[in-house]
């Protein structure tokens, strides 16, 4: 556990405990994480000065949490009466008032738009090592984005299945896991969801099965105690 928080973004730690679990922010200064109530309560004599000076200087108004990387939680502050610090009174002494109550902590979620086109790529491309490569990244940053370990002729010829299942009318908007095919509204893109075992569509089920399917099989092995992964639905082909 200690391994995986030292490699996590330096942000995204507890403040007490350096854990990596279900963080969350302070509410008043939205600039330091914390696992869970005890903690907070347990760090916030460390923490109370600094979160004085944050909600004070900003006006209620805490800059993005920022790690040693550069990145940045992007996070919209609330005003300053509901950060809990009493607003037009910047001299407001909260030395001794407690830590935002345990409702209060917002979890971090980065709301600016996915830039980022170059994404940091596994060393191998070997399944083992990249089943152990999205288990680290889903515990430290929640998400994983595998980039640049399928061929370029698979993804061409992916391309050319997904083209042609959309000339013969196959994707169906709105369809559901389950073939119901519902209003537009609540889904936009067009759809086809895969076994993995459709003959005809030979680089889509390649994609399916040797990648997707067996990434995700080894992931038990390194995601502990837990978590289980016991089975999997239907893949989606989309298009837009």
């Amino acid at each position: 556990m200690a391994d995986d928080a030292s490699n996590c973004k330096e942000g995204n730690l507890c403040a007490a405990c350096k854990g990596t679990n279900d963080l969350k922010l302070c509410s008043r200064c939205r600039n330091v994480f914390y696992c869970s109530r005890e903690h907070q309560v347990a760090h916030w004599e460390i923490h109370r000065r600094t979160c004085r000076k944050v909600a004070r200087t900003t006006n209620g108004r805490a800059p993005d949490t920022t790690a040693g990387d550069g990145y940045s939680t992007g996070l919209d502050m609330s005003s300053a009466s509901d950060s809990g610090v009493e607003s037009g009174s910047p001299n407001v002494n909260q030395s001794n008032s407690p830590p935002p109550d345990s409702e209060e902590l917002m979890r971090a979620f980065d709301h600016r738009d996915l830039r980022l086109l170059n994404f940091p790529r596994p060393n191998s491309t070997r399944i083992p090592q990249l089943s152990k490569y999205v288990a680290k990244a889903l515990k430290c940053d929640g998400y994983c984005v595998l980039d640049g370990i399928v061929s370029e002729s698979l993804c061409d010829d992916v391309l050319r299945e997904v083209l042609t299942l959309e000339r013969a009318g196959a994707l169906k908007p709105g369809q559901l896991a389950g073939d119901n095919v519902v209003n537009r509204s609540i889904r936009s893109d067009n759809i086809m969801w895969f076994e993995g075992t459709e003959r005809r569509y030979p680089s889509i089920c390649k994609l399916l099965t040797k990648y997707m399917d067996s990434i995700v099989g080894g992931l038990n092995a390194h995601l502990g105690s837990e978590h289980m992964i016991k089975g999997k639905t239907k893949v989606s082909c989309a298009c837009d």
